[in-house]
């Protein structure tokens, strides 16, 4: 699998990843960048991260969004590993960089779900959530994993929370939910039926 945030830089210098003859630009990391350069290379990481998905690379779009998530997240830290006090860029910076994390948390979510990872698509959503617990996206990834995972309780719960923002998303969530459940009562049905016969 490549890196596509290397590969975005290999793009912006004209070059392939399979141009050997310059060496190729790697970003710079967290640490050698402002606050403003990483919430911007975290905004690029995000746009890297859409397109693999557009695409339908859920791997190659997977690494550009938790290359973003990296970003945002850092803290500088001293030599005894203590974080450092700093400005992020005040109030307003912060404020852009958790929609910007809450968007690809979700991201991330709905990544997990193509790529059949219904746990981490959970994680991924709870996280999303901790910054903006009313996101509707994030709230329907989250329902969606845990039908995934067979949790029907919890995509009805998840079902009332989404009604309150967005009632015809709150109404597919329920009907998926329904659906699951029939189904596997279906098939515990056939199993225990399939056990007494023998």
């Amino acid at each position: 699998m490549s890196n596509p945030v290397a590969a975005h830089a290999d793009d912006a210098a004209g070059r392939t990843p399979t141009d050997s003859s310059a060496s190729i630009p790697r970003p710079k990391e967290p640490a050698e960048m402002t606050a403003e350069e990483r919430s911007a290379f975290a905004e690029k990481c995000k746009g890297i991260g859409n397109r693999g998905f557009q695409a339908g690379d859920w791997d190659y779009a997977a690494v550009a969004y938790q290359e973003g998530i990296r970003y945002l997240e850092f803290v500088a830290h001293d030599q005894q590993m203590q974080p450092v006090p700093s400005d992020h860029g005040g109030a307003q910076r912060l404020e852009k960089d958790m929609a910007l994390a809450v968007t690809i948390f979700s991201n991330l979510a709905a990544t997990m779900l193509k790529m059949d990872e219904p746990s981490e698509a959970l994680n991924y959503a709870e996280k999303a959530l901790r910054f903006d617990p009313k996101h509707v996206k994030s709230l329907f990834r989250m329902g969606q994993a845990h039908l995934a995972l067979g949790n029907f309780d919890a995509v009805h719960l998840t079902a009332k929370e989404l009604e309150e923002q967005e009632q015809e998303e709150a109404a597919k969530l329920i009907k998926m939910a329904e659906h699951g459940a029939a189904v596997a009562k279906r098939k515990q049905k056939a199993l225990f039926t399939k056990m007494m016969s023998s």
